[in-house]
């Protein structure tokens, strides 16, 4: 599986001249990629390493732990071993006499490692470059995007498990372990990563009748809440019950890159109003679709969203509208379930082809249920193209 989606070399060579272009006009001489993910982004294989990218030089690789497989698998010809910050300063030295600027990823950087660095470079200024390296992969190439899309394979058949085990006085985390083992089984990896320094890792929610309006710790979702206060948030104890929404949201990655999925699901009928506010959110589903095309702000597809939920009886229910002052209605993703862009009415970005999105019009009604619908978009040429398969209506088992 690891042979078929591997980049290859000219793909990684674009997207480090990409990247030596922005810091050629932020006048940055030298980059150091630390995060794991920006590592495999741009060197191929993810490593205890650092990534030294001078702007007028080939990259070095420095490598503390399984050099050996780090040779085999990264595209990068100089990998060196390495024994930390020391042999960085040593390769400093041999790359380049003078250093005015070097970029650094400060979103994601322990503060006690950027003390050392100041400490080891002294009079050298220090840049973010992570909004540098954020853009850089916002545009997927066609292979990411072929990864994406087996992602999304994945997902539908999880998304079947859960049909298919879906019955009265079933828990929530036992139907997340249902989704779980089924997309394990078929080459997904388990946990979601996030860029934030303050987030705990994953695996996404089933949530059930009140826990659908129990917004997280985290983020500003229906979170569920969870199966210990030390995560109080995801799949629950909780025993499914006929005539309430079951809300399973269900993101996970594959080689690397994430899909997000959500669908609602509903034991026995719905009754009139439960069905007229799933209908609601299923409405601004196509209308956040159809403003998704490029050329575009990013804006617009929330506004096209919103305005569907607030000509409705569900009018104050967008999304966390009822409990919280923040509106958005979906997220970028790749390497990470949550990145840029933020789907908000904020957000003055055009789309454009290659961008990735996942779009979560929800409704959420504190003392009464929520449901959930989300797809991940692809932008192409000529508008959004769902690359998520699991039908849309609500699902009555």
């Amino acid at each position: 599986m690891t042979e078929t989606f591997r980049f290859s070399d000219a793909e990684f060579s674009n997207r480090m001249d990409k990247l030596k272009k922005k810091m050629e006009q932020k006048n940055i001489d030298l980059a150091l990629i630390l995060h794991p993910l920006d590592i495999y982004y741009f060197a191929g294989i993810v490593a205890h390493a650092i990534l030294v990218i001078p702007l007028e030089k080939d990259p070095v690789f420095l490598v503390q732990i399984n050099e050996k497989r780090v040779r085999e698998e990264s595209w990068i010809a100089d990998v060196r071993p390495s024994t930390g910050f020391s042999t960085l300063k040593e390769v400093l030295q041999e790359l380049q006499k003078t250093l005015n600027c070097i970029g650094i990823e400060m979103d994601v950087l322990p503060v006690k490692m950027f003390q050392r660095l100041q400490k080891l470079i002294p009079d050298t200024a220090f840049e973010d470059i992570s909004p540098d390296i954020l853009e850089t992969r916002l545009i997927k190439s066609e292979k990411e995007i072929e990864i994406m899309k087996k992602a999304a394979e994945i997902s539908y058949q999880g998304f079947r498990s859960c049909m298919k085990a879906l019955r009265p006085d079933i828990t929530e985390f036992e139907i997340k372990n249902k989704i779980t083992e089924t997309q394990i089984s078929l080459g997904a990896e388990p946990l979601l990563t996030f860029r934030a320094w303050n987030q705990f890792p994953c695996f996404g929610t089933v949530s059930s009748g009140e826990n659908n309006y129990e917004v997280s710790g985290y983020w500003l979702n229906g979170g569920g809440k969870g199966i210990s206060l030390d995560r109080p948030w995801g799949p629950s104890c909780k025993k499914i019950k006929p005539g309430e929404f079951i809300c399973v949201n269900k993101g996970f990655s594959f080689h690397g890159y994430h899909v997000d999925e959500a669908r609602t699901f509903f034991i026995g009928e719905p009754d009139a109003r439960q069905q007229k506010c799933y209908d609601t959110i299923h409405e601004a589903m196509k209308a956040a679709v159809v403003a998704a095309k490029p050329g575009n702000y990013i804006k617009d597809i929330f506004q096209a969203a919103k305005e569907v939920v607030e000509a409705s009886e569900f009018s104050g229910f967008f999304m966390t509208n009822a409990l919280y002052d923040f509106e958005y209605v979906g997220h970028g993703l790749g390497l990470e379930i949550d990145e840029p862009p933020l789907v908000s009415p904020k957000t003055d970005l055009i789309l454009k082809p290659g961008m990735t999105l996942a779009l979560e019009p929800k409704i959420m009604i504190p003392g009464w249920d929520g449901a959930d619908l989300e797809d991940t978009v692809l932008i192409t040429e000529t508008g959004a193209e769902i690359i998520t398969k699991t039908e849309r209506n609500l699902i009555c088992i």
